[in-house]
């Protein structure tokens, strides 16, 4: 291993060699700087086979006692050795050989094993206990970076936007940039000035995590699951010894970081959305006047603000387009839309069906329209006395049933904003005394197509004969024969102001329809 890849407090060979006490000497240029995680004094056939990977092998030959310097069996013992991936052989001279034996040194330069020679008045005992001090003060070392960067990492869940902050510690630490990209390689947050663009295409390249370069950018990556959506956790570093020393344990803490802080905002989310429609539900069920106060306190958890107008707000949209508590308008300066949300269980299967309680501002506009986009929404007038949240349900219940009849597509209707009849005409709906009144008066008409279509294309036209003939693209004699009809099948005068009066109400939507 070089030594830009040996983490701070990692015990190497070179820090070994370095002691006095140790009597160590190295042979023929040997690379110090390994990594060494354990010693042991070995002196059996098939040594390798009981040592780990990164322990030093302290022998004095005595299994070779036979062999001579240049023995072939040397390099049949260092060959097992590198196939063991052990640190290096620490050989006691002055024993059972005077000196490392040439083959030993010369296998050992072919597999890169580094040999050090250890001096006969140092017993193998205290080398092996200078190794266990050192193993066990590296891995303290580590314990206690690990700990620093994990308290520090979560030190993100604090902040108002875990992911923006915890991006930016990130790029801290590793001294450059740090992204969370998207399945489809998007930068969902990020800090510095790393090419995000470049490295995002490269990580779609990538095998598995395997590190890479972008021009003078060293990259490390690791996949996460947040939710329901697959990302991209990135950090970058122009210091690739920054990214070797911490990339492995930034990335796999900042993960969990990251799925944490996602559990926490689903789970707040969750209770907000509880306790909105938990609120909205007595707000609908009406209010005493003792309590106006107490719950104005509570509707500002939800940004409300006692005094301030708000609009009652029923719609019908697809699951994918329903604005939820967390919805924001389109652009980043845009306020948050501060609202409270009933879902109406009772209709979900046509869709998300619900009630609402907005503020009048223009994120709420902004809101409307949005929702308005794929489905049918009805709102109330503004309003500031909680009181009055039963009468200004309905009001919006009104006006979503008006969205719901224009034409089947929808879209938004404040009941402020339109006239007296089409008011009148909503109201009625749903209210079993006008259906049947209405089949009583109107039904025969109702269900005469030609004669209505005459009817709404005549009063359309203001009462113009030929303008409603031109329209229904027949003679004038036809429509003044079928307006004869009508007035039999009414028994008024076609021309009467009460009769005028009540086939517009009764038949408006028809009757706008056909208005040129």
């Amino acid at each position: 291993m070089h030594v830009s890849e040996v983490a701070p407090g990692a015990l190497t060979l070179r820090r070994l060699v370095s002691e006095p006490a140790l009597g160590l000497s190295p042979v023929d240029g040997a690379d110090l700087d390994v990594v060494v995680r354990g010693a042991h004094s070995i002196e059996i056939a098939d040594a390798a086979r009981w040592l780990r990977p990164g322990t030093l092998m302290l022998t004095t030959g005595l299994r070779l006692d036979a062999a001579g310097p240049d023995d072939g069996d040397w390099a049949a013992l260092v060959a097992s050795l590198a196939a063991a991936r052990i640190a290096g052989v620490l050989f006691g001279v002055g024993i059972v050989f005077d000196d490392v034996p040439a083959g030993l040194t010369r296998a050992a330069r072919v597999h890169g094993i580094p040999v050090v020679a250890v001096d006969p008045e140092v017993p193998f005992a205290r080398i092996e206990e200078a190794v266990t001090r050192g193993v066990l003060a590296g891995e303290t070392y580590l314990l206690r970076r690990t700990v620093w960067l994990q308290d520090d990492l979560l030190g993100a869940l604090d902040s108002t936007d875990p992911t923006e902050t915890l991006m930016a510690r990130l790029g801290a630490l590793v001294r450059g940039s740090a992204a969370l990209l998207d399945a489809d390689g998007r930068t969902v947050a990020a800090t510095g000035a790393g090419p995000f663009r470049l490295i995002a295409d490269e990580v779609r390249r990538a095998e598995g995590t395997r590190p890479f370069a972008v021009g003078r950018w060293d990259v490390r990556h690791r996949p996460l699951r947040i939710g329901p959506s697959d990302h991209h956790l990135v950090i970058a570093s122009r210091e690739p010894r920054v990214l070797d020393d911490l990339g492995d344990d930034l990335l796999r803490t900042a993960a969990r970081v990251l799925v944490a802080a996602n559990s926490v905002r689903v789970l707040t989310a969750d209770q907000e959305r509880v306790e909105a429609a938990r609120l909205l539900s007595t707000l609908l069920a009406g209010l005493p006047p003792a309590r106006v106060r107490q719950t104005w306190e509570r509707l500002r958890a939800f940004g409300l603000r006692p005094g301030e107008p708000l609009r009652m707000v029923r719609w019908d949209a697809p699951e994918p387009s329903r604005p939820g508590s967390g919805h924001r308008a389109a652009t980043a300066t845009d306020e948050p839309v501060r609202l409270l949300i009933l879902e109406d269980s009772e209709r979900a299967g046509a869709g998300i069906s619900a009630t609402a309680l907005v503020a009048d501002d223009a994120a709420g506009c902004r809101w409307l329209e949005s929702a308005a986009a794929t489905g049918a929404v009805g709102t109330g007038g503004p309003f500031t006395d909680l009181t009055a949240c039963p009468e200004q349900g309905a009001e919006a219940g009104t006006a979503y049933r008006l969205a719901r009849r224009r034409n089947g597509r929808g879209g938004l209707v404040r009941l402020d904003e339109i006239d007296y009849a089409t008011w009148l005409s909503a109201s009625r709906d749903g209210d079993p005394r006008a259906t049947d009144r209405f089949e009583r008066q109107f039904g025969e008409l109702a269900r005469s197509p030609d004669l209505l279509a005459t009817v709404a294309a005549y009063l359309a036209s203001d009462q113009d004969v030929a303008t409603a003939a031109r329209q229904l693209v027949v003679h004038p004699n036809t429509v003044r024969y079928r307006l004869r009809k009508v007035e039999a099948v009414l028994g008024t005068p076609i021309a009467a102001t009460s009769t005028v009066a009540n086939l517009y109400l009764a038949f408006r939507d028809e009757i706008e329809h056909r208005r040129p």
